[in-house]
């Protein structure tokens, strides 16, 4: 029960902590650039024990702010290139590419219920082998 490393004063709401690329990948709600929304992934070097922005970066364009106030989660495809991040007040997920900070892709929820009106979102998963019959599959 003690501390084998500790690091503060790079993030502000840190959480979701993912072993990635010889660091530690977390995403921090709060202690990014204010003009791109506030929210960041940053990786913490083990070695270095120095911190890295991979997103947003400066120059590349993402579908909307990257602002979570609180919660939201990360989780990193096995490719280790990849990741989606979940934002959660805004119901939208995007993929990431790691390497360049570029979103792949957006899925926003929208709730058939509720007159077209985005609904929040705790979490994404990448799934890998599901155990449910896909669409198209043979039976």
């Amino acid at each position: 029960q003690r501390f084998k490393w500790m690091a503060s004063g790079a993030m502000v709401g840190q959480h979701s902590p993912r072993f990635y690329d010889g660091g530690v990948l977390v995403l921090d709600n709060l202690g990014g650039n204010q003009e791109t929304g506030g929210t960041q992934l940053v990786k913490i070097d083990l070695a270095t024990h120095m911190p890295t922005r991979l997103f947003p970066r400066d120059g590349v364009a993402t579908p909307d702010d990257c602002r979570i106030a609180n919660g939201g989660h990360v989780d990193i495809h096995r490719d280790g290139k990849r990741a989606l991040l979940t934002v959660s007040h805004d119901g939208a997920i995007w993929e990431i590419d790691l390497p360049t900070g570029k979103v792949l892709w957006e899925y926003i929820y929208v709730h058939p219920h509720e007159g077209g009106i985005r609904q929040g979102l705790q979490t994404a998963k990448y799934v890998y082998e599901p155990s449910f019959l896909r669409l198209g599959d043979e039976s």
